[in-house]
């Protein structure tokens, strides 16, 4: 199960194509919204058999890097408005 989360963004994702993107979107969209910027949100997925923890929002490898690249594309060129206002917070 651990697996899957170095490949696709969620193991839903990993029955079809349309949900790795939609999910990897909503995820990154997630990531990097003003609360999360703030807070330096950080979200795993937590596994009962011992296994450990695989974060969502870090390092998961270059698998899956190209993907939330992918995501951070559409999600800054549907919304430039709040990338705009993201960037001068962080100037």
């Amino acid at each position: 199960m651990a697996d899957i989360y170095k490949v696709y963004a969620t193991a839903l994702a990993g029955a079809n194509p349309e949900e790795d993107f939609v999910d990897m979107y909503a995820l990154e969209a997630v990531f990097s919204s003003t609360h999360c910027a703030k807070q330096n949100c950080t979200f795993a997925m937590n596994f009962s058999t011992g296994i450990p923890a695989v974060p969502l929002n870090g390092d998961r490898g270059t698998m899956i890097a190209g993907k939330r690249q992918c995501a951070n594309t559409a999600i800054s060129t549907l919304h430039p408005a709040r990338q705009i206002k993201r960037q001068r917070r962080h100037r």
